[in-house]
């Protein structure tokens, strides 16, 4: 039974502490006896005082999250971006093609040359797998690719004579161009369109054309340099029958005459110092208001109530 007393005396002992506590923060104490200059801690004062700091917290916060982010405008130019060589990345995988038959070739428009998989400028990957009881192939590799319109094929090319050519059923996992794949200072990715394409038919001799208008995108710090360089595409298809032409993917790509410009805008130290003094000088007149109006309508209910006892 004392134990129990004891507990209960301790408890006690823990809230009005915890309640002088909150009592001792009052930031927002009021006059209330003009002779002797009293001004006693109150619970709302302390309550308003609670929610002011909880609020200039936040707000201090979002303010230097705010000032660790950069601000990026974009716009679209005519593109004077001088684009010689850039590096292509795929990796394509077909369903019903084997690795034995498939084949990378691309065609250089201004010579007519054909490269094909076993020149400098393309590192080609052949994975052979099974699926679904047919003999898929996935190719995953680099290209070099020239800022003229060119074309390059995947396709299934080295069918033995005779022999039935199945259906296409493919999966584009990647496809971008450049060396970097994601922009930074920005969790908006590129525009890569054909990035996780699938594709299943029934009928054979078919081919699938995808016409690449590359966009070159670059990214400009604070002080006007060009930080970084990156590529988007947009991307149309069409689809044909042509018995007679290996079936696969055939790519033609384009340097578009327009690019996108991202300018990177970081906020000065004097303008974030700046508005760290507004936030907390606006925050604590707006609740130095909010007390003087508690303690205006609790000195009206005070009167009101004694005016009626004195009736």
């Amino acid at each position: 039974m004392a134990s129990t007393e004891d507990d209960s005396s301790r408890n006690r002992s823990r809230r009005i502490a915890a309640l002088n506590l909150l009592k001792s923060l009052d930031l927002f104490r009021v006059v209330q006896d003009t002779d002797r200059h009293l001004t006693p801690v109150t619970a709302k004062g302390s309550l308003i005082s609670t929610t002011y700091a909880i609020a200039l917290t936040l707000l201090v916060l979002n303010e230097t999250r705010l000032y660790f982010t950069p601000t990026i405008d974009s716009s679209m130019v005519v593109n004077s971006h001088p684009f010689e060589m850039e590096t292509l990345h795929f990796d394509v995988s077909f369903r019903t093609f084997p690795c034995e038959a498939m084949v990378l070739e691309a065609l250089d428009p201004m010579t007519g040359r054909v490269f094909e998989e076993q020149q400098s400028t393309v590192r080609l990957t052949k994975t052979a797998y099974f699926e679904e009881g047919s003999s898929g192939c996935r190719l995953a590799g680099t290209m070099e690719i020239d800022k003229i319109p060119g074309n390059f094929m995947l396709a299934a090319k080295n069918f033995p004579q005779g022999a039935p050519v199945p259906p296409t059923a493919f999966t584009v996992h990647d496809l971008w161009i450049g060396d970097v794949e994601k922009v930074k200072y920005t969790d908006a990715a590129l525009t890569h369109t054909m990035k996780d394409t699938r594709m299943v038919t029934a009928m054979p001799n078919l081919i699938f054309q995808y016409f690449l208008q590359v966009v070159p995108t670059l990214v400009h710090n604070d002080r006007g340099h060009v930080e970084e360089t990156a590529y988007q595409y947009t991307v149309t298809s069409s689809a044909v029958v042509a018995p007679g032409v290996p079936p696969g993917l055939y790519f033609h790509h384009r340097h578009n005459p327009l690019s996108v410009e991202l300018h990177v805008k970081w906020q000065s130290l004097s303008h974030f110092l700046v508005h760290l003094c507004a936030i907390g000088g606006g925050l604590f007149i707006v609740m130095g208001f909010a007390v003087r109006g508690a303690e205006w309508a609790q000195q009206r209910m005070l009167k009101g109530s004694d005016g009626g006892l004195s009736r």
